[in-house]
């Protein structure tokens, strides 16, 4: 993930002056108390953290919008110049317009996903809440007014308390619901208030919502069809968003206070697992990988028998990465002897086999480019997070699924791959995503001793990237969806990713 360019001011003293006003300041101040790295995440300090970062966060968004504004203004400048520079016949102009807007645009994404953490952090334990934030897959574009007229709306609001926050949902990837997020810490019930809601700003959008709440218009479609007749149609599709909007927000109040709901990206109804699987991250192992890769050049670890990790430290004008991270992954997954050295015949067969396995996976990229996952600006130390952020270091991940089948069924679940047309017909409906290991189609079934049946894909087998959940702590998220997979109003395919305990769902 490229971040620096000659033409431009150098990336890490940004990222790092906003990672230490949105979460240093805080962890500053409790580490004179005794707490140490990682342990204002997994410990008692975890609620006082989230408090003692809320002022940071004011001054961190601040500083992050106008940056994100300023980039999307630049991003959008480079693309028109790129533009004109194809029509001009200027293909090396064009290419070099293109290469610093992709930077730029890297550098946005990194930007947004520190929101992001601001988010994962004020929603932890309650994970499985952040999810349903979403309305739709991949990340949309920045919308500079709709921030810049946000940005001016809550200077007032971030003034009248010092105990709130005000997350504009623009500036993140992953809040594609309500305009805001409205975080306040209250000590005496020793807890955070989350609301996700709107906020309305510009005359036109406070007018229209009057309208919409008109108490003496008797339907929905009667105020819109006065708002076209009064304001025109141009107005009445906003409103008509603004009512979509209003709908979704009861919706997730409803998912927040039932377990029960409309996924409003698929549209399918859903109920929430009643199981309770409690997981630790593996961000320590990472840690570990880091530093010992900027010792030894490189570092690896395989957890459970079946998560395989690789760290490798970055050297300048390295070639066939690619194939070298490939090469180790095959034999931590295989545990052959090296044929490569050996006869010609030998390392052909072996070649053959590394290029035909599973996917490496950067974690980096991998999680950076996937809203729902926990961002990798919240791996800590905040060192090792710069080293892997800014390139010095790669940490790549591979989930050798045959073994995880295999330990699986030692303990009674029978699970394997799903191909051919009945992975076809899970992706035509849409209920998951293929896994992101294998160049094919492909699905997991996972059966128990009683019979009962569930089908899983991407959306949850990459828990073991997205929230570097360990792949013990996955199979028992595994065995109880498939227990609950014959219960009246279970989906036919997967159901929604259960809770990790209560008042803290996975």
């Amino acid at each position: 993930m490229l971040l620096d360019h000659p033409s431009l001011e150098p990336f890490e003293p940004i990222i790092a002056e906003l990672f230490d006003i949105a979460f240093g300041t805080a962890f500053r101040g409790l580490a004179t108390t005794g707490v140490r790295p990682g342990d204002e995440w997994h410990t008692e300090a975890a609620l006082v953290y989230r408090a003692a970062c809320l002022p940071g966060f004011k001054k961190a968004q601040d500083a992050l919008g106008t940056r994100v504004i300023e980039l999307e203004i630049k991003i959008c400048e480079l693309k028109n110049e790129e533009t004109k520079r194809r029509e001009n016949k200027d293909a090396l102009g064009a290419e070099q317009s293109r290469t610093v807007r992709k930077i730029l645009q890297n550098r946005q994404l990194v930007l947004r996903r520190l929101v992001d953490g601001m988010l994962w952090l004020l929603f932890l334990p309650d994970k499985w809440i952040l999810r349903r934030l979403r309305l739709e897959g991949g990340i949309r574009r920045v919308n500079v007014d709709q921030i810049r007229e946000l940005l001016n709306a809550i200077v007032d609001q971030h003034a009248k308390d010092e105990d709130t926050v005000w997350i504009i949902c623009d500036l993140s990837t992953l809040a594609q619901l309500g305009d805001v997020i409205f975080a306040q810490w209250k000590p005496g019930r020793d807890r955070m208030k989350l609301v996700v809601g709107e906020l309305k700003v510009g005359q036109k959008n406070i007018l229209l919502h009057e309208r919409l709440h008109d108490p003496g218009t008797a339907d929905l479609a009667t105020r819109i069809a006065g708002i076209s007749h009064e304001l025109g149609p141009k107005a009445a599709k906003q409103a008509i968003r603004m009512a979509r909007q209003e709908l979704r927000l009861k919706n997730f109040e409803h998912v927040v206070r039932t377990d029960a709901g409309i996924n409003p990206v698929s549209g399918q109804k859903f109920r929430m697992t009643k199981s309770a699987s409690v997981s630790k991250d593996y961000r320590d192992q990472i840690w570990g990988l880091i530093s010992r890769a900027k010792l030894d050049g490189s570092s690896a670890v395989t957890l459970d028998g079946c998560l395989h990790l690789l760290a490798i430290q970055t050297q300048p004008n390295q070639t066939n990465e690619g194939l070298r991270v490939a090469h180790r992954l095959f034999h931590m997954r295989t545990g052959d002897f090296c044929r490569l050295p050996g006869p010609e015949e030998a390392r052909k067969q072996e070649m053959a086999e590394i290029v035909k396995g599973p996917m490496a996976i950067n974690l980096l990229d991998f999680n950076m480019r996937t809203s729902i996952a926990m961002p990798p600006l919240l791996w800590y130390p905040r060192d090792a997070m710069l080293d892997v952020l800014m390139g010095r270091v790669k940490i790549f991940a591979q989930f050798d699924h045959e073994r995880f089948f295999e330990m699986a069924l030692k303990s009674g679940l029978k699970v394997g791959f799903i191909r051919g047309k009945e992975a076809a017909r899970i992706k035509s409906a849409k209920l998951s995503g293929p896994l992101p290991e294998y160049r094919d189609l492909r699905f997991i079934r996972a059966e128990n001793s009683h019979g009962k049946v569930s089908f899983f894909g991407a959306r949850f087998f990459t828990k073991v990237y997205t929230e570097l959940v360990r792949p013990t702590d996955l199979f028992e998220m595994t065995r109880d969806l498939v227990e609950e997979a014959g219960r009246p109003g279970a989906a036919a395919y997967f159901r929604p990713v259960g809770k990790q305990q209560r008042g803290a769902k996975s």
